[in-house]
């Protein structure tokens, strides 16, 4: 229960080692005792990997999947990661659910090769075949855009006379058809980042920038100020916050 504790909270791990835990658990029950770090490291991966079959388990049951990409860096530039998730309608529960499959480090540049590479190797490791993407969820950064570029497009409208044998065939067919076409894994736009590109271009409006930007003065000279922010904390109770450009 320790190590459950320490992982679904991200308490680290020497927290077993501090006095005041292990004094709280004596307190409760003095035959107990407390594990050593190493045995809740091993714990709290015996635990992941638990999670993970149960989750690859449910994934096999699932018709279609939902991955979503998405990549930030730290501040300072010194370190990016890629989180990948799935959305997907559980049958055994009843009910939509959404998990993180992995979040790794990146290198610079985030090419759309590399990105392109850690999806593939995601799905992999968690036995997801393309056939069951439905799409992919990322923003609209031009190497998300290259890296689920479809190498060929297909066309749904054109009909030859192999076509017209192939619409008396059986309906086993038809599924076949629909598994190659969602087969290529296709890129649906975020639609909270193309709300943003909006935002944007109405931030641009001559008559918007100029408030803004007396806004953006009028909140620098208070975080610039120590006593201005103390009394503003005094009359409202609340602090002047920076907007970010992509937020």
């Amino acid at each position: 229960m320790i190590a459950q504790w320490i992982a679904r909270s991200g308490l680290p791990v020497r927290t077993v080692e501090d006095d005041a835990f292990i004094h709280m658990i004596e307190s409760i029950d003095k035959r107990l005792a407390v594990p050593k770090k190493t045995k809740i490291n091993n714990l709290v991966d015996q635990l992941y990997d638990d999670e993970k079959q149960k989750f690859r388990k449910q994934l096999t049951k699932v018709r279609k999947i939902t991955l979503g990409l998405d990549i930030w860096t730290k501040r300072g530039l010194t370190a990016s990661f890629l989180a990948i998730s799935a959305c997907y309608f559980c049958p055994q529960e009843e009910k939509a659910k959404h998990i993180l499959l992995t979040l790794v480090q990146l290198s610079h540049p985030h090419t759309a090769e590399c990105i392109k590479t850690c999806v593939d190797r995601c799905t992999e490791e968690w036995g997801i075949p393309k056939n069951k993407i439905l799409t992919v969820i990322t923003d609209n950064g031009s190497n998300m855009v290259t890296a689920f570029k479809k190498s060929e497009e297909y066309d749904d409208h054109s009909t030859t006379e192999e076509d017209s044998q192939e619409d008396s065939e059986e309906d086993s067919d038809d599924v076949e058809v629909e598994d190659q076409r969602f087969g290529a894994i296709e890129r649906m736009p975020c639609v909270v980042h193309t709300l943003q590109l909006v935002v944007n271009i109405v931030h641009k409006e001559a008559s918007v920038k100029r408030l803004i930007d007396r806004v953006r003065l009028l909140v620098r000279l208070f975080r610039k100020s120590s006593v201005a922010t103390e009394q503003l904390l005094q009359l409202s109770g609340l602090t002047l916050i920076k907007d970010c450009p992509t937020r």
